[in-house]
Formats: C-alpha cells, sequence, structure tokens
C-alpha cells in the first residue's frame, strides 16, 4: 500500500490496482466528476492545463491562447466554456505584461 496526500493505492490482485481518496465534496458533485466528462474538462483544463502553461513564459502563453481560442469556439459547451475562461486570464494585462521566465539551470532551479 502506498499513501500519496489523500490518495491510497493499493494493489488487490496481480492485474488490478484500486485507487482511494477520500473528498471534501457533496456526494453528487463526486458523482458527477466520475460519470460526466463537463466536470473533469473544466477542472482539468480551465483551472489547470491552459492557464498554468500560460503563465510560465511568453511562448507558451501564445500557444495556450491558441489553443484557448480553439476551444472558445467549439459547439460543445463545456470546450467552449473552458476556452472562454482561459482566455480571459491569458490575455489578461496582469498575465501578458509579467516578464519572461528566468532560464532554469540543470537541476530546475532558477539561475539567479
Amino acid at each position: 500500500m502506498k499513501q500519496v496526500g489523500s490518495l491510497t493505492i493499493t494493489t488487490p490482485g496481480e492485474r488490478e490496482i484500486a485507487m482511494t481518496r477520500v473528498f471534501a465534496a457533496p456526494r453528487g458533485l463526486v458523482l458527477d466528476a466520475h460519470t460526466r466528462p463537463e466536470p473533469v474538462q473544466r477542472w482539468l483544463l480551465g483551472r489547470w492545463a491552459l492557464r498554468a502553461l500560460g503563465r510560465r513564459s511568453p511562448g507558451l502563453n501564445a500557444a495556450a491562447v491558441r489553443v484557448a481560442r480553439r476551444l472558445a469556439e467549439s459547439p460543445d459547451a463545456a470546450p467552449r466554456w473552458v476556452g472562454k475562461d482561459a482566455l480571459k486570464e491569458l490575455t489578461s494585462p496582469a498575465v501578458t505584461r509579467r516578464p519572461a521566465a528566468r532560464p532554469r539551470t540543470a537541476r530546475g532551479r532558477s539561475s539567479r
């Protein structure tokens, strides 16, 4: 058994992995997260991937903005929402005025 934060991973059988996590959320919301793709798309794309990558450097920001624009034009509601929501932050003055990221060393630390 391995404990990672609030996630417990066990291997009950030769070809089986069980992951258990306790959520501080209403049962209905947790069920939706496991049975409908829309909440997962919003959480992973809208709140993490595009925004986080787009804040890392000007080059990644440009790439994230292109993806967000493509999502914002989607005929499906969930990707369209994710794209529009990400565009608000990625094109905001607070993000676009940020200086370029400092170069990293081989160990991942800032060179300053």
